[in-house]
């Protein structure tokens, strides 16, 4: 009977033990991998309101924006259907995303419902906490992945 007892408490022992470092481990942070790459912002480089409809594009290109209000901003990258390649797109916690599509054009520039030469993908961007975000987007095709993909990426300080 002693020995059951003690065998008992050895289980609790280790499943205490093991119960200790998931909770520590989670505290940590271990899980948040997409954008361990990226640098973290140190200062601005363009500081805007979020206010009306405002566009950001590929010239914002691995830059900090920095905002003093929450509210939402349009992002356009540059996608061409021909060759395959689209934008993925990750965010940080605070913010969300909406996927608005891609709007296509024709050799002649104007715009088509067919996938064309030329494509503009749209993504709505709300900002919904204060702090430091992130996005990150890689151009890539969906069936191939190589590590040589173009990659767009932002931080943006909402104080």
């Amino acid at each position: 009977m002693a020995g059951r007892i003690q065998q008992k408490s050895g289980m609790m022992m280790i499943s205490t033990i093991l119960l200790m470092i998931l909770i520590t481990a989670g505290c940590v942070g271990f899980g948040d991998e997409k954008f361990k790459d990226m640098p973290a912002p140190t200062e601005c480089q363009k500081t805007v309101a979020l206010e009306g409809n405002v566009t950001i594009n590929e010239t914002y290109n691995n830059s900090t924006l920095c905002t003093n209000a929450e509210g939402a901003f349009t992002l356009q990258l540059n996608e061409n259907s021909r060759t395959g390649y689209q934008w993925q797109l990750t965010a940080s916690n605070g913010l969300l995303v909406v996927d608005e599509g891609v709007s296509w054009y024709d050799e002649t520039g104007l715009p088509t419902r067919m996938p064309g030469i030329k494509g503009i993908h749209e993504w709505k961007i709300f900002v919904k906490e204060s702090g430091a975000q992130k996005i990150k987007a890689i151009l890539q095709r969906p069936e191939r992945v190589t590590g040589s993909e173009s990659v767009f990426s932002l931080n943006v300080i909402v104080k």
